[in-house]
Formats: structure tokens, C-alpha cells, sequence
């Protein structure tokens, strides 16, 4: 196998398109006359990503003292523009997760939250802005491993 026959089938293959609620959560999310509220009501539709943003509000990453209960709450802890990313990130580790099985994609999701996070703790204290892309990155730095376990599961679990 070479470089070449990789790069078509990896061209070849088909990445499941993002839903619809991802679109209305960026919409919302960036509206500056959207309310914690509005972005509240689009996320409560999906019972999962309800209970990773509320898991992430209540993390020790993020410092609240005290119980994150509601997605309003979690909003307002976390920050509109970190819920948008945090949402993209979730959605893009759903989609991607049908490829390959249940434990990998555990692990695979809670080291890309905990390099986002980190990543997103030092652009802060780098003085970096916007600091949520780095957030971003850090949940998609490693997108590519799915990817490439599941078009080719035995070369991918030999290296």
C-alpha cells in the first residue's frame, strides 16, 4: 500500500454531514441578542449533549465551585462561544464513533476534552485570543485517528 492508494480512499470516503442542531447552536451561539435561554432550549433537544455540557460545567477544569443543574447555568459558566465549540467538538466525536468501536471512542473523547481544555487553559495564560480555538483544536487534534482506524483497523492497531 501506498501514499497514493491512501490518500483515495481516504478521499473516497464519506464523512457523515453535521446536524441540523449544530447549525442552530452556532447560529444562536453567535447572535449577540441570543439569550443563555435561547442557546438553552437548542441543546435540550439532544438528551446527550445535554449531559456532556452539564458534565463539563461541573469538571474540576473549569473551577465552579458550587453545582451546575441546568443548561442555562452551564451557558452561563461556560461561556457562549466555549459551548459552541464544545458542541462542535461532541458532534464531530458522535458522528465519527460509528466507525469504531464503544472503548476506543471513550478514551478518544475524554483525551481530546482534556487537550482542548488544557490547550484552551494556556492560550489564556499565553494571552492568546480567541483562546476557544484552541479548544477547538485540541478536540479535533486527533480526528484523523478514527478515521484511519477504521479504514484500516489492522495497519492502523500494528503502528
Amino acid at each position: 500500500m501506498n501514499l497514493r492508494e491512501i490518500e483515495k480512499k481516504i478521499e473516497e470516503f464519506n464523512l457523515p454531514v453535521f446536524p441540523q442542531m449544530l447549525v442552530q447552536v452556532k447560529k444562536v451561539s453567535s447572535d449577540e441578542y441570543s439569550s443563555a435561554q435561547d442557546l438553552a432550549e437548542i441543546i435540550l433537544r439532544d438528551q446527550a449533549l445535554t449531559l456532556k455540557i452539564l458534565s463539563i460545567a461541573n469538571s474540576s477544569f473549569y473551577g465552579f465551585y458550587g453545582k451546575v443543574s441546568t443548561i442555562t447555568q452551564a451557558i452561563i459558566v461556560l461561556g457562549f462561544e466555549s459551548v459552541k465549540n464544545i458542541t462542535f467538538g461532541i458532534t464531530a466525536y458522535n458522528n465519527l464513533s460509528a466507525f469504531v468501536k464503544e472503548s476506543v471512542v471513550k478514551q478518544f473523547w475524554e483525551h481530546s476534552l482534556a487537550t482542548g481544555v488544557c490547550a484552551e487553559l494556556i492560550a489564556e495564560k499565553m494571552g492568546y485570543s480567541p483562546s476557544e480555538e484552541a479548544l477547538v483544536a485540541g478536540l479535533l487534534h486527533d480526528v484523523g485517528k478514527i478515521l484511519l482506524l477504521h479504514l484500516y483497523p489492522e495497519q492502523y492497531r500494528e503502528v
